[in-house]
């Protein structure tokens, strides 16, 4: 889970910070890494997701990058969601 507290003023900047995060997760999952750890490696075929949750609604202009994001990591086997919620909800259990 990415935790996204930028707002979306520069639309272009917070789109290449947060590909920059999500690419650090893919790389992670298609390491192998994700498949190394023990609570994963105990499930046969596991649903990867990268999972973003973003204190701030992304404006019209984003939703193009947050489309062709899922498309992309689809192609990888990764599902991925943007989720819009309030500071209180943006780090479950904190």
């Amino acid at each position: 889970m990415i935790a996204d507290h930028l707002d979306w003023a520069h639309v272009n900047d917070h789109a290449l910070l947060l590909q920059e995060k999500v690419d650090a997760y893919l790389a992670f999952i298609e390491s192998g890494d994700l498949r190394r750890r023990p609570e994963v490696a105990q499930i046969e075929s596991p649903e990867v997701w990268i999972w973003v949750r973003g204190l701030h609604a992304p404006p019209p202009e984003a939703l193009a990058f947050l489309a062709r994001t899922e498309a992309f990591l689809a192609k990888a086997g990764v599902r991925f969601r943007f989720e819009h919620c309030t500071s209180d909800q943006l780090v479950p259990g904190a």
